[in-house]
């Protein structure tokens, strides 16, 4: 079992437009994983595979490679779970295919590090104290 925390990162201001820039950028891949995906199946009626979707949005945005692949992952979780629950006789489910303008950045471990006393994330100047991030997490989640 992992135990998760959730917790505000204490950005500066100046650092708020650029979160926001990630944000839209991490919608538009989504937009664009949807779009391919479901053109895809479409037209050879079946789905396209989570490396063609890697190799189809490799270099193409203004993201690190891994929240790109992580998304392709959310995405291919979602698409096998609707396909579980169709199965299971629960017609409702659907496939993904809303479009999103905001998404939330999903972080692989690779984007960031954990030292003694800080936590780093690569793909922007930004480190916080870990002592500061510990005591705002109030919620706790569990992940079995």
């Amino acid at each position: 079992m992992k135990v998760t925390h959730t917790f505000k990162i204490p950005y500066e201001q100046a650092l708020y437009g650029q979160l926001r820039s990630k944000q839209v950028e991490c919608g538009k891949v989504w937009t664009d994983i949807i779009r391919y995906a479901n053109q895809y199946y479409r037209t050879c009626k079946k789905w396209m595979s989570t490396s063609d979707l890697e190799s189809m949005m490799k270099n193409t945005y203004d993201l690190p490679s891994q929240t790109v692949q992580a998304l392709i992952a959310k995405y291919d979780a979602n698409r096998k779970t609707t396909l579980e629950l169709r199965k299971k006789g629960n017609t409702k489910a659907k496939y993904p295919w809303r479009f999103k303008y905001f998404f939330s950045i999903p972080y692989k471990q690779a984007a960031f590090e954990v030292h003694k006393d800080r936590i780093i994330l690569k793909h922007s100047n930004f480190s916080a104290p870990l002592s500061l991030v510990t005591m705002m997490g109030k919620k706790k989640k569990r992940l079995e």
